[in-house]
């Protein structure tokens, strides 16, 4: 099978520069290629070539402002190379952009669509015929979670029948448990380099600096977290914008509320994908604080592919792969610093009980969250798309995949 998965105008494919989205589809399509022929279409970047195959997927980079204003025009690049090659595809995937369905079909592409979404439809950018026609002109939506389809499905009872639940994934050759000789080896590494001892406990959050992730919260709730655990450290890794250590307002105000522990707190700046696994591995929780309907947070799989427990705000999807109290604590009042130094303690607390829910994340990583799975999983959504074969798929409306 021809498969062309199209990404947004906004980073390029592999994720130099990061993004769930496109960490996601360069993942899912290394794998659809031991199968199916691979086509990935996105933004062209400086140290990427315009056109070349790697590990079986072929790239074409097309240009773009990388702005919300430019999506059209991408899409008109990529609708002029298929003109110019006469290229054709068995199906086509498009990620997170419902605009790009009706200009693909005014544009004479018959092939079945695909409407992968990652987040909620950007209902204000579309009447209500406009998306009826969408949903009517594309085979499946595939969404990042539950939470994400019912969501939809809410707003848009019509596309119920079309939504399919398929939770982001992780790389298990990347994100190792710790408990492992090669997590363990460079858990000590790390570790090292950051003068950090083996027995001080570590939390890290990995994520934009944005209000919308909260950090600002988990800066407050340090107060709390340092009387009771004096030696912890807690790293943050993350920047303004993906590939950016620019700062802004809100970097200034949450490296304000961090300088007064200094030798507590570090910020590692953006670091790249892949390269951000070794700071999973010498971590001991994972925290996060979203104060926005998070639709999953790939960080999460990351997290628990290292065997760690996680704190995080019950908010959006996350509650579909973090289960709290078995594999980390869901902080249902994620506005309140208290709330979360409350988690941190608790589990500091109780080693024993932190540790069993490591391996338990661990263990539903392995068993669910793998881009191997993921792939499979796709692949039979293609399958479906284009031979009408139906699977057995039930979105229940109450929030979960049954």
């Amino acid at each position: 099978m021809k498969i062309a998965l199209i990404a947004p105008e906004i980073l390029p494919v592999p994720p130099i520069s990061g993004g769930a989205v496109e960490i996601y589809i360069d993942a899912i399509a290394k794998r659809l290629a031991r199968m199916h022929q691979v086509t990935i279409f996105s933004i062209a970047d400086s140290s990427l070539a315009k056109s070349e195959t790697q590990n079986g997927v072929h790239y074409v980079r097309l240009k773009s402002n990388r702005k919300e204003t430019d999506q059209l025009q991408y899409l008109n690049r990529i609708v002029a190379h298929l003109h110019h090659t006469g290229e054709t595809f068995d199906i086509l995937e498009l990620f997170n952009r419902p605009e790009f369905v009706l200009p693909l079909r005014e544009a004479g592409i018959k092939s079945p669509l695909l409407l992968s979404m990652h987040s909620n439809f950007p209902a204000h950018r579309f009447s209500s015929e406009q998306i009826d026609t969408i949903i009517k002109e594309v085979a499946f939506i595939p969404t990042v979670s539950s939470f994400v389809g019912t969501t939809i499905a809410c707003e848009h009872p019509e596309a119920l029948d079309k939504i399919r639940p398929i939770h982001s994934g992780v790389d298990l050759d990347v994100f190792l448990p710790q408990w492992s000789d090669c997590g363990q080896q460079m858990r000590s590494k790390v570790r090292t380099s950051l003068s950090i001892d083996n027995n001080d406990p570590v939390i890290l959050f990995a994520g934009r600096l944005h209000p919308s992730k909260g950090l600002h919260v988990l800066l407050r709730a340090m107060p709390q977290v340092l009387s009771s655990n004096p030696r912890l450290r807690f790293l943050i890794a993350g920047g303004k914008w993906y590939g950016s250590n620019e700062a802004d307002r809100y970097v200034r105000i949450v490296k304000s509320l961090a300088a007064r522990w200094h030798e507590n707190i570090r910020f590692l700046k953006w670091v790249s994908y892949p390269a951000i696994a070794r700071f999973f591995l010498a971590a001991d929780i994972f925290m996060s604080a979203s104060q926005f309907e998070e639709p999953l947070g790939r960080v999460h799989c990351e997290a628990m592919a290292c065997g760690l427990p996680i704190i995080a705000s019950n908010k959006g999807g996350i509650g579909e792969i973090v289960n709290s109290g078995t594999t980390g604590l869901l902080v249902d009042d994620y506005e309140n610093p208290t709330a979360f130094a409350n988690a941190v303690n608790r589990l500091l607390a109780d080693p024993d009980s932190m540790k069993a829910m490591g391996v338990r994340a661990y263990q539903i990583a392995m068993e669910r969250l793998s881009f191997d799975a993921v792939a499979e999983r796709i692949s039979n959504l293609f399958q479906e798309a284009t031979t009408n074969k139906e699977e057995e798929w039930k979105l229940n409306i109450t929030g979960g995949l049954r």
